[in-house]
């Protein structure tokens, strides 16, 4: 992407704007009278209460420390001290007329405090006379009022950092997400301007920051949104975006003009509104991702991070129904539960780390459940039941223990995400197999490539150019780069499980693994078929020079009589054992193709059976090992000697064809022997499957059905080549 601020700009600018915001609320906040007071207010009995008195404040020396104040009384005018006034937020009203009248009621409270003298009169019928301060000194401000700027900032630098990314490449993306964050700064200097209040603001200045929260925690709603209408995938032109902020804003003059005497259609119900829209796009994009892996495990992070932060919310909500915790430690909590979403949110259009998403988002949300089930387990037994506090959690923590805590290993081993799905200690028996298969198979580029398709079954195998040295997740997780080794070029892994996720550590850690169990089943194997070739090459020289010379002399001393045919026919027989055992390495296929459809025609000639010969061009010049020729010979001979023996049949077509590296050759008569589920396998049976296994091939049977009756039985044999 281009840049158009260069990353010093926009850095530069974040911090002048959050300098400003922090500028306009600390100025908002000390611009009131100050008592030096610190006031609690019961909730059920909606009384308020004097918990602290400023050694250096205008109350200093009065003994209003615990004492239950009633009233505010200046000059001209009184104000009830109750709840509403010192601690309630614009929107917690259901009606304008509700909402309209405290702010009056503020108006009334700022006027009195901004007089010289005012009295405090207490339920016990004392009175107070404080002469407060006109400015509130800065070290008077509470700690929620520094949290709060202190989240805003953070969530404004986090969005704004998403712009200086240099893997952005949708720029739509990262403005969007730095106007929320600007809105939301916005918005945490407005509610900490005014929440951090000691008794009450002038009416009109808190009625036009009642409507910049409004506005600023709309736009920050709107940008956020639309993060997910244009990301992973952006649908199409950004014009749509200006639909959607002048839609809202004229939506949103049903507050501004207060139309309903409810507060629901102009605030809740924009805000409910945009909340659809964004779960509309989330769908969108779910399926506008279909078949992009690392855009599908972003939306999945974005998804994950949104229900994260609901679950923290609710929690946070739940927290109070079974503590004593003030609003004020509630409402940091949930300030902090926003900073998460943000902090996610920017982590996934980023692409952080994608292949650890899975890991991450198991371990919090184990977390978060774990306290969320003792949390409400509590809340019902202190409501249903009446019982204390620290009873309830006492057991919920018992219950959990010994029954979430096995539940949760259970879902950890079967349903982690992807941690676990691939089983791959259950797969160890048939990887062994793929390693140790005879080298006469596949080469040992074929046998790894083949072995990591069979355990990740990706959508992708490729040569890799990279030349990390060791195993490494690229492109977000969508690619796994395994290094070259022992000859081995290096390999590129696209899409694991037909991308149905991303790679990740375990599978880096696995592979690694595999590797070391590779190359050392290399080394055994090859020892072991160095050991058995110098074997076959011994036996074979035995047999050379023993029986070979024994068969000689007999061909010399039978010349001439019915016997020597025979004889000469086991010393050819026997030489061709002895080549296969250690003679040449690599043999004709053409040549023995010719050498099988002579001695078949031959044989089947005398028993009056027509052969029909087919035969692949692509067979021209490949060839076979000495011992694979030697399998496929007698394999072949002991499939005429079943056809004369037992099939009764007229026609014997032999077809021989090349298909994926793999030489198939069919032996399809026409007669009427018994069906297949009838059979006794034999020693011959028995000897074409050992045959032809050890040729690293495979054979089939299949029989003809016509009408009823048998039509024919054929053979398929394929061997790699």
């Amino acid at each position: 992407m281009k840049q158009t601020f260069s990353p010093i700009i926009i850095l530069t600018s974040g911090i002048l704007l959050y300098a400003l915001a922090v500028f306009f609320s600390i100025r908002l906040a000390i611009s009131t009278p100050w008592l030096g007071l610190g006031f609690v207010a019961n909730s059920e009995t909606d009384k308020v209460q004097v918990v602290t008195v400023n050694a250096d404040g205008p109350s200093a020396g009065l003994q209003l420390e615990s004492q239950e104040v009633v009233a505010l009384h200046g000059s001209r005018s009184s104000v009830l001290l109750s709840r509403e006034l010192l601690f309630s937020m614009p929107y917690n009203f259901s009606t304008y007329h509700e909402y309209n009248s405290f702010f009056k009621l503020q108006s009334q409270a700022a006027a009195i405090l901004n007089e010289d003298r005012i009295k405090l009169a207490t339920s016990s019928g004392n009175t107070f006379t404080i002469t407060p301060l006109k400015k509130r000194p800065l070290s008077s401000l509470p700690v929620i009022f520094w949290m709060q700027l202190l989240v805003g900032g953070l969530v404004f630098f986090v969005s704004i950092n998403v712009l200086r990314s240099k893997e952005l490449t949708n720029k739509i993306v990262g403005y969007c997400f730095a106007l929320a964050g600007s809105f939301f700064l916005l918005y945490a200097a407005t509610v900490a301007g005014y929440s951090s209040r000691e008794v009450a603001l002038d009416g009109e200045t808190f009625s036009s920051l009642a409507m910049l929260q409004f506005y600023a925690f709309l736009g920050c709603a709107i940008f956020f949104v639309s993060v997910f209408h244009f990301y992973p995938m952006r649908p199409g032109s950004s014009k749509s975006l200006i639909f959607f902020v002048i839609s809202f804003l004229l939506f949103s003059l049903l507050h501004v003009y207060q139309v309903f005497n409810s507060i629901f259609p102009g605030v809740n119900l924009t805000y409910y509104i945009v909340g659809i829209l964004g779960m509309f796009f989330i769908v969108r994009q779910y399926d506008l991702t279909r078949g992009f892996i690392v855009e599908r495990a972003s939306l999945r992070w974005l998804v994950y991070t949104l229900i994260t932060g609901n679950v923290l919310f609710l929690i946070i909500n739940i927290i109070p129904l079974i503590t004593n915790l003030e609003a004020i430690h509630k409402q940091f909590f949930s300030w902090i539960a926003l900073l998460c979403i943000f902090i996610g949110v920017a982590l996934g259009i980023k692409k952080y780390k994608l292949f650890k998403l899975e890991l991450w988002v198991l371990y919090s949300w184990i977390w978060m459940f774990g306290g969320l089930i003792v949390m409400t387990l509590s809340v019902l037994l202190v409501s249903a039941f009446a019982i204390s506090t620290v009873v309830a959690l006492l057991f919920s923590v018992l219950l959990v223990g010994w029954l979430y805590f096995p539940l949760r290993h259970w879902l950890w081993e079967n349903y982690a995400f992807g941690f676990n799905r691939t089983h791959y200690q259950e797969r160890l028996p048939e990887l062994l197999e793929i390693i140790l298969s005879p080298k006469a198979v596949r080469s040992d580029k074929e046998q790894w490539e083949f072995l990591l398709r069979q355990v990740f079954d990706p959508v992708l195998v490729m040569n890799d150019i990279d030349d990390a040295e060791e195993v490494t997740i690229k492109e977000s997780g969508a690619v796994l780069h395994i290094p070259e080794f022992e000859g081995i070029p290096a390999f590129g892994l696209a899409g694991v499980e037909r991308g149905s996720r991303l790679f990740n550590i375990n599978d880096v850690r696995f592979i690694s693994s595999l590797q070391t169990l590779f190359k050392n089943a290399q080394l055994f194997k090859s020892a072991y078929e160095r050991g058995v070739h110098e074997e076959r090459t011994r036996i074979a020289r035995d047999l050379h020079d023993d029986v070979a010379a024994r068969l000689l002399t007999l061909i010399h001393k039978t010349e001439g009589t019915s016997q020597e045919p025979l004889a000469r026919e086991a010393l050819v027989t026997l030489r061709e054992s002895i080549n296969s055992l250690g003679g040449r390495k690599q043999q004709s296929l053409d040549d023995l193709l010719r050498e099988i459809q002579v001695d078949t025609r031959f044989r089947l000639d005398a028993a009056n059976i027509e052969l029909y010969w087919e035969q692949d061009r692509r067979l021209y010049k490949k060839t076979l090992s000495s011992r694979q020729a030697t399998n496929l010979k007698r394999v072949s001979q002991e499939i005429i000697t079943n056809v004369l023996k037992h099939a009764n049949a007229k026609t014997l077509r032999i077809d021989n064809s090349y298909d994926n590296e793999q030489f198939v050759i069919s032996f399809c008569d026409d007669g009427d022997t018994k069906l297949i589920k009838d059979w006794v396998n034999g020693r011959g049976v028995n000897n074409i499957r050992t045959r032809i296994k050890e040729s690293g091939g495979r054979v089939r049977w299949s029989q003809r059905i016509i009408d009823e009756e048998l039509a024919g039985t054929c053979v398929e044999l394929s061997i790699p080549i």
